[in-house]
């Protein structure tokens, strides 16, 4: 679990939050409709980029992130991946 990760929500509402210790994360108040979740941090990217949630009447659980520290070094342009 990545420790305040931040996590940007956009569409029906906007909002932030960072995720707790054990690498959870909510939202509160949000109202039905369609939202996405982008996760951002540090010398890290996170796999999906993003996440699409639609809220009906319930809650939205299942909506994870992998997290992967970013490669560091010199970079010379001659090598890929």
């Amino acid at each position: 679990p990545v420790v305040n990760a931040a996590l940007t929500l956009s569409g029906a509402l906007s909002d932030f939050t960072l995720s707790d210790i054990n690498g959870d994360h909510s939202f509160s108040g949000l109202g039905a409709g369609s939202y996405t979740v982008t996760p951002s941090g540090a010398f890290r990217y996170y796999y999906p980029y993003d996440a699409a949630v639609v809220l009906q009447d319930a809650d939205a659980t299942g909506v994870n992130f992998e997290a992967h520290i970013l490669p560091s070094g010199k970079v010379d342009g001659a090598n890929r991946g």
